[in-house]
């Protein structure tokens, strides 16, 4: 029994380098794990409270809408431009009567 256990301690001693790499690969391997599903366990939740809290700020502060705007730029716009604005209708009133189309162009050769 006695010789047993000296082989035993001659192969450990032999063996002792790989064996101590192995554990403190174990052990780092453990820690990035751990740190690892700690970051994921911690990260999440505060990511997501972060862009909940802009997302609601960026709201708070929106000053104008997309509609608002738009019909407060028409109604600027007629306000303070009104000879330009029937300008421009009355230029597009005359474009669409001077264009004429083929089916207008046969009538009035038929006639």
């Amino acid at each position: 029994m006695s010789q047993a256990k000296v082989d035993k301690y001659k192969e450990n001693k032999k063996n002792r380098s790989k064996i101590l790499k192995q554990k403190k690969i174990k052990k780092y391997a453990a820690i990035l794990v751990t740190a690892f599903c700690l970051g994921a366990i911690i990260g999440i939740p505060v990511g997501k409270g972060i862009y909940k809290y802009t997302k609601n700020r960026i709201e708070e502060n929106k000053t104008v809408a997309d509609m608002d705007y738009n019909s407060w730029f028409n109604n600027y716009w007629n306000e303070k431009l009104p000879s330009t604005a029937s300008e421009t209708s009355a230029e597009m009133a005359t474009e669409d009567a001077n264009t004429a189309s083929t089916s207008d162009a046969t009538a009035t050769d038929a006639q």
